[in-house]
């Protein structure tokens, strides 16, 4: 078991809490039977709240994992703490009782979810989660088709009732895509003709969401194929709010997706078809395409978050 805190969280209760939750959820409901935790030994403030629920320092040794400006070896001295589960049993930590609060226990189950059970609340009729209020995304004929990025932002304020006084280009001006002009011939590699596609990733994402005082998730194409249920389930309670995804992706990773850009695109629906879990993703009009999931997707997902300030239309 591995633990790192802010400082902030550190010499108080919470620390000991959290982690005698962990402690709790591997012994009662992963079914370990032992816990080891290895930290320097001069750390005390990682070890004390290890101490305080019952984990005895079983080995000490030399260790190193950087070196220093010559190359040699930063070393420290480590030490090995465990527990057992028959230990955890017999244990009341001091000021907290996690064997007596199951109400965590059953948070943390409300909290898993499998790809049976997204499954069977897809196929348990009625309509599947969708988006009822869908424009034409990336209109061609107004110069829109080759910044996606922009587009998919103003369509997802649209839909959160924000930002009304913005335009597609007054977004576009914001995220680079209108101070220069990109063409990329080699379509395998990289399929846009943006700034906002040539930046792709978290960087570019933090700057526009930050410019707009938004916070976000971001979750990695590893991530997602990781815990696919986990993320599909947030998928669908966002569609079912009435708010898209932000996909980034790759064109030539999405079947049907027929243009020769494509790197932004929006979640706009969550099905089950042909026996498989199905994305509808809105890629330009106002059709959505399907999205077969694999287990090997090359999608990140980026997920609005709450608005953390205000910002005025002259600061943007």
């Amino acid at each position: 078991m591995g633990h790192v805190w802010l400082t902030a969280y550190q010499d108080n209760s919470l620390d000991t809490e959290a982690l005698s939750i962990m402690m709790q959820y591997a012994f009662e409901k992963m079914g370990v039977n032992k816990i080891f935790n290895t930290n320097p030994l001069e750390c005390e403030e990682q070890i004390a709240p290890l101490k305080s629920i019952g984990m005895e320092i079983t080995e000490t040794g030399e260790a190193s994992f950087v070196n220093d400006e010559n190359g040699n070896p930063i070393k420290f001295t480590f030490c090995r703490m465990m527990m057992t589960k028959e230990q955890w049993e017999a244990s009341n930590p001091e000021g907290y009782s996690p064997k007596n609060k199951p109400e965590i226990l059953n948070m943390m189950e409300q909290n898993s979810v499998t790809m049976s059970d997204i499954i069977t609340g897809l196929q348990a009729g009625g309509e599947p989660p969708m988006l009822t209020e869908i424009r034409e995304l990336f209109e061609g004929m107004k110069g829109h088709n080759n910044y996606e990025l922009p587009d998919c932002l103003k369509f997802i304020f649209e839909h959160l009732g924000d930002y009304d006084e913005l335009d597609f280009w007054d977004i576009s001006a914001l995220s680079g895509d209108t101070a220069a002009q990109v063409y990329n011939h080699n379509i395998t590699t990289s399929c846009s003709y943006s700034v906002s596609a040539y930046l792709t990733g978290r960087e570019h994402i933090d700057y526009m969401f930050d410019a707009f005082g938004y916070g976000y998730e971001y979750i990695t194409a590893e991530q997602f194929n990781t815990d696919t249920a986990l993320y599909l389930r947030k998928a669908i309670e966002y569609i079912n709010n009435g708010i898209p995804v932000l996909v980034k992706t790759n064109l030539n990773d999405i079947p049907a997706w027929h243009s020769d850009v494509g790197t932004y695109c929006l979640i706009v629906g969550v099905g089950y078809e042909n026996e498989k879990a199905v994305l509808k993703l809105l890629v330009g009009g106002t059709v959505p395409i399907n999205y077969d999931l694999t287990g090997e997707d090359k999608i990140d997902l980026i997920f609005i978050g709450e608005k953390q300030r205000e910002v005025t239309i002259e600061e943007i």
